[in-house]
């Protein structure tokens, strides 16, 4: 009898200038039997392979002309889709969920990123916003255009298994509430890789303090990682599938969109999240770190 073929699911974010990727390998009854992380180029173009039955990256996929683009306080064009709306009413800051870059911006930002590049004095290397046209994209939409380049190249060649999503988002979702701390700070740290252990089963946080000191990619974006690799888990069932979708921020079941989306983990999600307050929030993870230690 021949052996089944491996199967696994990938979570990719966005870790100084290379993705920080994190692949949960399966077992034959679908469980996660090893998580592995590495770090992968922009370029060349990483590959899926063919045991990856879905990969979740937490950058733009889809993105609007300026003639959809609204207009910016600068008299500039913002690129913000409906989706980035509806995700900034899950997340503690609007900043958070960055307006990417029309598709005019996109390609002018990455002219200026290979002007950047061949650029001979020192000076001259630092990428400019005031050579990208339309105005109106912020510094953070330029320093993406080479993963959203890559992204886009990744979805072209595989259109059914890469998905967006928003690491913000996702710890909304599983934690309940929106996180009112941080994920660089000691409690935002602890918080979201205590609810990523609860729902894959392994001690998360031990795993990407490893992973950090193997690599030059931050314990934060591990965890960022982590939680793309927890959605495309759930997405591997596509009829459980859910996502945010439109500006009014409200979960939906996926009906096959491609892009221009967020995917969610499969968790019942009755209407907006609540903020939670800093003590409330300190409280919870402190009882589920005391919960997890008794397991142990």
């Amino acid at each position: 009898m021949a052996e089944p073929k491996p199967r696994s699911v990938w979570g990719l974010d966005i870790g100084k200038g290379q993705w920080a990727c994190v692949k949960l390998l399966l077992g034959t009854d679908d469980r996660i039997q090893v998580a592995r992380g590495e770090s992968l180029a922009y370029s060349p173009t990483p590959v899926l392979t063919d045991d990856c039955i879905v990969a979740i990256a937490d950058v733009p996929i889809g993105l609007i002309p300026d003639s959809e683009a609204s207009d910016t306080d600068g008299g500039g064009r913002s690129g913000a889709r409906a989706v980035d709306r509806g995700a900034r009413r899950w997340v503690l800051r609007n900043g958070s969920v960055a307006s990417p870059p029309t598709i005019e911006q996109f390609q002018s930002g990455l002219a200026e990123h290979f002007r950047s590049a061949s650029a001979q004095m020192a000076e001259e290397k630092r990428r400019k916003l005031t050579n990208v046209k339309p105005a109106g994209l912020t510094q953070m939409g330029l320093e993406m255009i080479p993963a959203i380049q890559c992204g886009s190249q990744i979805k072209a060649q595989f259109q059914d298994r890469l998905f967006e999503s928003h690491p913000e988002v996702v710890f909304a979702v599983i934690a309940g509430g929106i996180i009112p701390v941080n994920k660089k700070t000691l409690t935002g740290t602890l918080g979201r890789a205590l609810y990523l252990s609860e729902r894959l089963g392994f001690d998360c946080l031990k795993w990407v303090m490893r992973l950090e000191g193997q690599s030059d990619i931050e314990v934060d974006d591990w965890l960022d990682a982590l939680s793309m690799a927890l959605v495309a888990y759930d997405w591997r069932q596509p009829d459980k599938r859910q996502m945010l979708f439109k500006a009014d921020g409200m979960v939906q079941r996926w009906a096959n969109e491609t892009d221009r989306l967020m995917a969610l983990p499969s968790i019942t999600v009755g209407k907006l999240p609540v903020r939670f307050a800093a003590e409330d929030f300190i409280d919870l993870v402190t009882t589920g770190i005391r919960r997890q230690q008794k397991k142990t």
